[in-house]
């Protein structure tokens, strides 16, 4: 068949300039992360966003899925917009429907934020209770009054070895006052060359009497994978009785990183 090979030829030519002209693929969205009412930023490709670049890329449509550290809850849209009269550099959000936890984060990213599922332990728990007594005595604290609010077991980074993330706080962060051993924090505790090392994400602690400290609670409202890498990271809030706000860390060893944050505050 003499026209079979000029005949292949054309259709592979056809097929050669179809695709040169095809429109490059729409590079990855920044999947935006929230804490409450707080745009934090997001992360593109591993990278972390800051909010503003973020912000700038969200619709109203977008779908956010919602967790804290039970797992997801559920899922919606959200409206995000800087405030006209405080912090108007802050990206606040407002989730479509209203989540009905007092602390959670919402995600708009594909991935799957939970390769692996927290656990939460009872907050009694005596090693975990013995832990922050000695991190109190250190510090000062010599009579300390252990108030654990949350203990989450998780493997972080996916190699099988767990960690444990703790929050405890005693004090009043609705008043500006604080009073001798009032204390908040949020620590992780991770087996580094085969011993258990205590890591500090937030911490404060007060050793006397003060009529104007504005002391803040640290929380941690969900862990998860935000950027796709497989590890997960530690979401943390703070709040006080004029403002709140959210940090989230990476954690690599025993060093742990603030990627993002935002909040407000007077």
């Amino acid at each position: 068949m003499p026209f079979r090979k000029p005949v292949i030829a054309l259709i592979f030519a056809a097929l050669l300039l179809t695709t040169l002209h095809q429109p490059l693929a729409a590079a990855p969205r920044i999947a935006p992360i929230v804490s409450g009412i707080y745009l934090l930023g997001g992360s593109e490709n591993g990278k972390w966003i800051d909010a503003a670049t973020t912000a700038k890329q969200l619709s109203s449509s977008d779908r956010y899925r919602v967790y804290t550290t039970a797992g997801q809850i559920g899922s919606g849209t959200a409206t995000v917009s800087p405030s006209e009269d405080i912090c108007t550099d802050t990206q606040f959000v407002r989730l479509k429907p209203e989540p009905k936890a007092k602390e959670f984060v919402a995600f708009g990213g594909t991935t799957n934020p939970l390769p692996r599922k927290p656990r939460l332990h009872n907050t009694s728990m005596a090693v975990y209770r013995q832990a922050v007594a000695d991190i109190l005595r250190a510090k000062g604290i010599a009579k300390p009054d252990v108030r654990i609010t949350k203990i989450v077991r998780i493997d972080l980074e996916g190699d099988g070895v767990d960690e444990v993330v703790l929050s405890a706080t005693r004090g009043n962060t609705s008043e500006p006052s604080v009073k001798a051993g009032d204390y908040s924090l949020v620590v992780l505790r991770k087996v580094i060359n085969g011993k258990v090392q205590t890591i500090p994400l937030a911490e404060e602690y007060h050793l006397k009497p003060i009529d104007f400290a504005a002391p803040n609670t640290y929380t941690v409202p969900a862990i998860a994978d935000f950027n796709g890498d497989g590890k997960m990271e530690i979401m943390v809030n703070w709040s006080y009785y004029e403002g709140s706000g959210a940090e989230l860390f990476t954690v690599q060893g025993n060093k742990v990183t603030n990627v993002l944050g935002s909040g407000c505050g007077v």
